[in-house]
């Protein structure tokens, strides 16, 4: 189970950019917090692009929708204009374009040649689907894989039976259905204040010592189905 992020940029900012005037500016969006890795590294993207173009073309980033626009949204932000770029996880553009969904099925991606391997087949077609809403994806970055982290130690399948484990998205919520487990949708802002009331939760995972000392999370058993890579296009 894998999910990536994408970079979008609107088709009409690409063709305007070679005429591109002294301090062009665009906005581009990004869901997430200026800790969170992916927020850096539209921060360094941003930085990259002014330097390459001698400061002819100025990005704007915006860190946890504060220019209003949600992870869900950000697709049809970009196409239609409250911003020009945007970084989003592919999933969470499912409501939209259903295929976009596909990376998070349970096993399709174990590992960094599978990864490339999935994305030399789907990058075409995910190619398609952007231009279809009027842009164009510029590059791809895996989100670190999916971990489970509990008080308790999980061994077998037997051991999730009845546990309240938050999904991230549909696919791990039947997944998580299937093995007994109690699965929970609940945002990531609520997840503090529930922890202490459920034995187990599963996670996005940020690099564990940092999961460890925010949540007090003892013995985490992370169960990892691939490693990570980046790739532009």
């Amino acid at each position: 189970m894998k999910a990536f992020h994408t970079l979008a940029l609107a088709t009409a900012a690409v063709m305007g950019a070679g005429a591109a005037a002294a301090q062009t500016q665009w906005d581009f969006s990004t869901p997430w917090p200026d800790t969170n890795f992916q927020a850096k590294a539209a921060h360094q993207f941003a930085e990259a692009v002014t330097v390459a173009t001698d400061g002819d073309v100025q990005i704007n980033v915006f860190n946890g929708g504060e220019i209003g626009v949600s992870g869900t949204e950000s697709m049809a932000a970009v196409e239609t204009g409250i911003v020009q770029m945007a970084d989003f996880l592919l999933f969470l553009q499912a409501g939209e374009e259903p295929l976009l969904a596909i990376d998070t099925l349970p096993y399709l991606i174990q590992g960094q040649e599978q990864m490339a391997t999935f994305l030399e087949v789907a990058s075409p077609v995910f190619d398609e689907i952007a231009a279809s809403h009027n842009q164009k994806i510029l590059y791809y970055v895996p989100w670190p894989s999916p971990g489970l982290y509990s008080k308790s130690k999980i061994t077998t399948a037997e051991d999730l039976e009845g546990q309240r484990i938050r999904a991230f998205n549909p696919a791990s919520f039947e997944f998580l259905s299937k093995l007994g487990a109690a699965p929970l949708e609940m945002p990531w802002g609520m997840l503090f204040p529930h922890l202490p009331l459920a034995r187990s939760m599963a996670l996005r995972p940020r690099r564990r010592p940092a999961l460890t000392e925010s949540f007090g999370i003892q013995r985490p058993i992370s169960t990892r189905f691939s490693g990570r890579r980046r790739r532009t296009s």
